[in-house]
């Protein structure tokens, strides 16, 4: 009776082991696929957990780092373009009173204002510009 049940107890486990083998391998597989896709960029990718306790273990972690990653790297971008949009603005915002200034010394520089009543206004106007300016600037340099 022994006889004949240890080759069967023997095949019995060796089934069972290159089953359980070949699914760890295969959960294995598929989190270096996923980790090696991560690596290349693609944030968006997920493991399917496993049905081995520890493999599962491991695949949630995966999960859960490709998550925190992915939205880590969404709020990067937001603030990127939040701070473009800045740029522009300030951008647009230093041109208005320099344009302004330029205008007016041109003007005067050309004698198209040659009159002093036109003059003292533009002088006026243009130490108004730089104060506004420097507003601006200070705002700036606040907010960096």
């Amino acid at each position: 009776m022994l006889i004949t049940v240890y080759p069967s107890s023997i095949a019995i486990s060796a089934i069972y082991s290159v089953l359980v083998s070949s699914s760890i391998g295969d959960s294995l597989k598929r989190l270096t696929a996923a980790a090696t896709r991560m690596a290349a960029g693609d944030l968006t990718v997920r493991v399917p957990i496993a049905p081995e306790r520890e493999l599962a273990e491991v695949g949630a972690a995966f999960n859960t780092m490709a998550t925190r990653l992915d939205a880590s790297f969404r709020r990067q971008r937001e603030l990127e373009e939040a701070r473009q949009g800045l740029i522009a603005a300030v951008s647009h915002d230093l041109r208005t009173p320099l344009s302004s200034l330029r205008v007016m010394v041109e003007a005067i520089n050309d004698g198209v204002a040659s009159d002093p009543a036109t003059i003292k206004r533009y002088i006026g106007a243009m130490q108004q510009e730089t104060v506004n300016l420097g507003r601006l600037i200070d705002d700036l340099f606040e907010v960096a």
